[in-house]
């Protein structure tokens, strides 16, 4: 990722008043670089990258506590993870920090990073990766995740409906543009995801809904099946 903050490096790794691990408190009447309605004043992290404090001016790169990580925002979680940049981390001059005792451990701070991660992984993707991130609302575990959608697919498809197979199919019973009509959801595979029982002709039959794309663009069916489907391509 990269940092919308971050400038030109040089080689300098260390300061007469800063050191890498100490805590910095941003100083009152400070407010979000490039979001003016963020007030940042009494927000703390931990110096990381001292490689700018030469520069003129003098910058900072922090990593935010865990304080100050459940203060941001959500949309702009959602912002910076969709345009690539870091908002764990931050830089500032110099002179909008002063020293502070730490209010929580390294430990504390790294497990509601990982939290956050995993509540926004999804959100590099822009709106899908928002819906996505609903559905899992954080959860890491494969299976839990299959059965997230499985739970949330059952709730928000209208059976039966129209599906054209969309994925090369090799060695099986389909072929890439056969249409079929999806009846229900059968159960989860772990290596095909989720299985729907489905007609062709007058044959029933399984198929992995990753493999297909509902017919009809304007069905309420097609956007939740096309999150699912971008997010077993992603996962």
């Amino acid at each position: 990722m990269k940092n919308p903050f971050k400038r030109n490096n040089n080689n300098s790794d260390t300061s007469g008043a800063f050191h890498v691990g100490d805590t910095v408190r941003v100083k009152d009447g400070t407010h979000y670089p490039d979001v003016p309605e963020i007030d940042i004043s009494g927000w703390q992290g931990r110096i990381t990258d001292l490689s700018e404090i030469n520069d003129d001016p003098p910058t900072i790169g922090f990593a935010w506590d865990s304080i100050a990580l459940r203060s941001l925002p959500a949309w702009l979680i959602e912002q910076y993870s969709e345009e690539g940049y870091e908002w764990p981390e931050m830089y500032l001059a110099v002179t909008d920090l002063e020293h502070a005792p730490p209010r929580d451990s390294a430990d504390e701070t790294m497990h509601t990073l990982s939290e956050l991660q995993d509540q926004y992984r999804w959100s590099f993707l822009g709106e899908e990766g928002q819906r996505v991130n609903a559905v899992l609302a954080g959860i890491t575990d494969s299976d839990e995740q299959f059965e997230a959608w499985k739970r949330y697919l059952e709730t928000m498809l209208k059976f039966p409906f129209e599906a054209k197979v969309v994925e090369f199919q090799e060695g099986g019973y389909l072929n890439s543009g056969d249409i079929l009509k999806v009846l229900n959801i059968e159960f989860v595979d772990d290596l095909y995801g989720i299985i729907v029982r489905c007609r062709r002709r007058r044959r029933e039959l399984d198929a992995a809904l990753a493999d297909l794309e509902v017919t009809n663009r304007q069905s309420v069916n097609y956007q939740p099946v096309q999150d699912y489907v971008m997010w077993f391509a992603n996962r």
